[in-house]
């Protein structure tokens, strides 16, 4: 018995919270160590939209630690979507200067700021396309510094003015159906109505409005629902409209 508990003694002595308390400290000295490194702090949307032949600019502004003391180099490159891939690069700034590589945004993908060095790594693409459309990835390295930022662009067409019009003139009392589409514009494109000749801008109480398709139907046409309708075709990126004139012909009889 004395011999077991000498044992016991002992694995107790082991578990002694010594061991936890370093761990701790190594756990806490790491958190203020990775706070003190180089950090890239733009914030913002990880996905931006932007229209076709607009410039966008993404934000890659960084701070550097005194404990980075190795030569700084900025990369830019396009992130691959198949991940056995390698990223594409584009642009970088290393040993102070500026390199471009061949690339579809050559001419178009540049510095926001002369000097990149002195803490702004941004970006501004000019004359965007729709074949634009990527993950951007901003890498700053000073030994033993490192941090990146990714963002995706997605370029949209504006819709085009939509052609608007209707499937006849339409006896008073009968159904009448108005049209709407816009044949140009990234999807998805979503249509509405008003009537722009009225103080209230209602629609008629029993019309029917699709806004996928562009249609309006309004039922049992009146003499008080005559005037102008304008139909607004959106995206994520702009509105187009166009306008159309009813004027119901008297019912026959």
């Amino acid at each position: 018995m004395p011999c077991t508990r000498s044992l016991s003694q002992a694995h107790r002595h082991r578990l002694t919270p010594a061991p936890l308390c370093g761990i701790l400290l190594f756990i806490g000295w790491g958190m203020a160590a990775l706070s003190n490194a180089l950090r890239i702090t733009s914030a913002g949307p990880q996905t931006v939209h932007v229209a076709e032949n607009d410039e966008v600019q993404i934000g890659c502004i960084y701070r550097l630690d005194s404990t980075d003391t190795g030569s700084l180099d900025i990369e830019w490159s396009i992130v691959s979507p198949d991940t056995t891939k390698q990223d594409r690069m584009i642009l970088t700034y290393v040993h102070e200067q500026v390199f471009d590589y061949p690339n579809p945004l050559l001419g178009r993908f540049e510095f926001s700021e002369s000097d990149p060095s002195a803490g702004n790594a941004s970006v501004r693409i000019r004359a965007l396309q729709t074949s634009d459309t990527n993950t951007f990835q901003c890498k700053v390295k000073k030994a033993p510094g490192i941090d990146t930022r990714k963002v995706t662009v997605r370029v949209h067409g504006r819709p085009q003015d939509p052609e608007c019009w209707m499937d006849r003139s339409g006896d008073r009392g009968q159904d009448v159906r108005l049209h709407c589409v816009s044949h140009s514009g990234s999807p998805p494109l979503t249509y509405s109505w008003d009537r722009i000749s009225s103080n209230s801008q209602e629609l008629p109480a029993h019309s029917i409005a699709d806004r996928v398709s562009g249609t309006l139907v309004i039922r049992n046409c009146s003499a008080q629902w005559d005037g102008t309708y304008r139909c607004s075709v959106r995206n994520l990126v702009g509105q187009a409209e166009c306008q159309l004139l009813i004027s119901a012909a008297p019912a026959a009889g």
